[in-house]
């Protein structure tokens, strides 16, 4: 009965002193119980996470023995659980309608939290999945904590999903506007607790190709490291700037919006959409459009790099092929012969289509019968008629990584 009565007062005393719901009960006080007695956690995917949290006492179940785990978190309810997942002093009153301050603000001196994320008089709003991937971030490595760090949200987003702190939702999607939860607001504490305890996480490689996309414009890192995960040549260095190409002469300008690569072994792949019906898409033999082989028909291990680009303008189509919906795009690198090719042999690069040559902007890969020389280098040029300059730069050259 004593035990009883002191976790009853030890419940009481912590709902008033945090100036939270008065009918959530603490999980800190009945460490090991409260999570057991939980009842609408059964089956849900975070079970494990929400039992770990209210067994640590960072975050409380309700009265009535839920958790509710799909409920919305405000930015403040999020940063008292990282403070206090994380043990950080807290000095100042937490009760009132301003409980949260002394939160925020031992969360701000370790510089976890920084007043450019959100201000103070808007910490009632609902946490975005952007908004928990900078805190998360910053709280797992100290690197970010420092003011000069780059913190624009595609790179903490990227990063954060490459340290395995954010996980992707359906089709990897990163959800940057999507409110947090409860569920997903305690799972990414305990990531961030397994990394400060030197845990290397799962990564979701779909969402770190999406971030990596929205950053770098491309996703040919994350998705084909075994080509272009080498050292990049000097001069030759992946920037988004070269990814626009306007000619000397001022007639014509084109853009890649991104440079996107695809595993077609993968059936969740999330940019196979890209690609069309698959039932009849061709890889060109070099010989004719009649007799291209089927990517279905002993292809599919194989990647696709897919040139997603437009022309801004074309001042003179006498010199310029108006047909081109995009800048030209080749791969240099291999040492596959045309032979080959003719003879359906995929050892090189080999461009895609559907009905006719041209009408899909992308090139194949076979990941195991490819022969490459040393390197590997991806240029973009205009799409000029002879005998005119078409321009050509590299976007990219890569030393192909040692196996």
């Amino acid at each position: 009965m004593k035990r009883k009565i002191l976790v009853l007062m030890s419940a009481l005393t912590f709902a008033t002193t945090t100036g939270c719901n008065s009918a959530e009960i603490s999980a800190a006080s009945n460490a090991g119980v409260s999570a057991i007695l939980l009842k609408d956690i059964t089956g849900h995917w975070a079970k494990s996470s929400v039992e770990t949290a209210t067994q640590k006492g960072y975050v409380d179940g309700y009265e009535d023995q839920t958790f509710r785990p799909e409920n919305k978190v405000s930015r403040a309810e999020f940063i008292k659980m990282v403070v206090r997942a994380l043990n950080l002093p807290v000095k100042g009153d937490t009760s009132g309608s301003k409980w949260y301050v002394p939160f925020a603000t031992a969360a701000a001196t370790l510089g976890i939290y920084k007043g450019a994320d959100f201000s103070l008089d808007e910490m009632n709003q609902p946490m975005t999945r952007m908004e928990m991937a900078r805190v998360a971030l910053r709280a797992a490595d100290k690197d970010y904590q420092d003011p000069a760090a780059i913190t624009n949200d595609p790179s903490m987003m990227y990063n954060a999903t490459k340290l395995g702190l954010i996980q992707g939702l359906s089709g990897g999607q990163l959800g940057e506007d999507e409110v947090t939860t409860r569920a997903q607001s305690v799972t990414i504490i305990e990531r961030i607790l397994s990394v400060k305890d030197g845990g290397k996480l799962e990564v979701d490689r779909a969402a770190v190709g999406n971030a990596e996309l929205v950053l770098k414009r491309t996703n040919i890192f994350t998705m084909m490291p075994e080509f272009f995960g080498g050292k990049q040549y000097s001069g030759e260095e992946w920037d988004v700037s070269k990814l626009t190409l306007e000619t000397d002469d001022g007639l014509w300008k084109g853009s890649f919006d991104q440079i996107i690569a695809i595993d077609l072994a993968n059936p969740n792949d999330p940019n196979k959409y890209l690609l069309g019906d698959m039932d009849d898409l061709h890889w060109y033999d070099l010989k004719s459009e009649k007799t291209s082989p089927l990517v279905k028909n002993g292809y599919m291990d194989s990647y696709v790099i897919y040139f997603k680009g437009h022309v801004d303008y074309n001042k003179d189509t006498e010199i310029y092929n108006d047909s081109a919906k995009e800048p030209g795009f080749d791969l240099n690198g291999f040492n596959s012969t045309a032979r080959e090719l003719v003879e359906h042999k995929l050892t090189g690069p080999a461009s895609l289509f559907h009905k006719e040559l041209g009408d899909i902007p992308a090139f194949i890969m076979s990941k195991l019968d490819v022969k490459l020389d040393n390197h590997l280098r991806v240029k973009m040029y205009a799409p000029a008629r002879p005998p005119h300059s078409t321009y050509v730069h590299t976007l990219l050259g890569v030393m192909l990584p040692r196996k």
